[in-house]
């Protein structure tokens, strides 16, 4: 039972970092993007 759960933790984990680096690249991608945008990117 452990196990799983530790497993599930790490996915967690490993998709809020995706989502990090995918936010990141965007904004690298589009850095003339006006501020309302930048908000929504945000958590």
């Amino acid at each position: 039972v452990r196990a799983l759960e530790k497993k599930k933790k790490a996915g967690k984990f490993a998709k809020k970092v995706k989502a990090k680096t995918r936010r990141k690249m965007h904004e690298m991608s589009n850095p003339l993007e006006p501020d309302e945008f930048a908000d929504m990117w945000k958590d």
